[in-house]
Formats: structure tokens, sequence, C-alpha cells
């Protein structure tokens, strides 16, 4: 491991939902290849992340459940206003793959 370790209460004010993505746009002013992903949260409404997840289509990111932290600050990327961080892990290639569950869970609810 390369960080310095934490104590729980530093993991605890991390706050990451369960969301499902509804919309995605091409993003071609960000500096690198991203989408403008929109992710709904159920009953705590949606947000707009920009993710640099070119790796997938459209298609595949369209009702694809995402793991997201959702208690930062947004940040404003070329323009836009990313509201949501999505969670992912490189593959071998680099390439981002995203985290999700493998079974069925409420949109919304939050991960521990």
């Amino acid at each position: 491991m390369n960080k310095d370790q934490i104590v729980y209460d530093d993991f605890a004010k991390i706050e990451m939902r369960l969301g499902k993505i509804v919309e995605v746009k091409d993003f071609p002013r960000a500096r690198n290849p991203s989408y403008k992903v929109c992710v709904d949260f159920g009953e705590l409404g949606q947000r707009w992340s920009s993710a640099q997840i070119k790796n997938y289509s459209e298609e595949e990111l369209m009702g694809r459940k995402v793991v997201c932290v959702v208690n930062m600050p947004p940040r404003n990327i070329a323009g836009f206003k990313s509201e949501i961080l999505i969670m992912g892990v490189p593959n071998e290639a680099g390439d981002t793959i995203l985290l999700q569950p493998s079974d069925d869970a409420v949109l919304g609810s939050e991960v521990f």
C-alpha cells in the first residue's frame, strides 16, 4: 500500500452512493477523452460527472449501476460542473473498469 493509514473516522467522511447512469453525452472540450454522465440516485436526485471512461460506449453505460462519491465540492472541468466522482479501477491496459454491485441494490443506498 502506498498511502498513509487512516482511522475509521476518516473513511466515514466519504459518502459513496449507488446510482444508475441515465444520460451520457460526448465531452469534446475535455483535455482527456471523456463523457458528461448523469447519474440518478433515486430519491436523492440526479447529479452530473465528467468521466474519463471512453473504453465504454454510450450504449454500454446507459442503465449501468455505479458507485459514486457524492460529498466532494463540484469541480469545473473545461467549463462543465462535475458534481460527483464515479468510482473505478484500472485493468491491465489502463482502462477504467467501473465499480458496481453484483446484485440488485436500491438506488441511493450508501456504501459502507
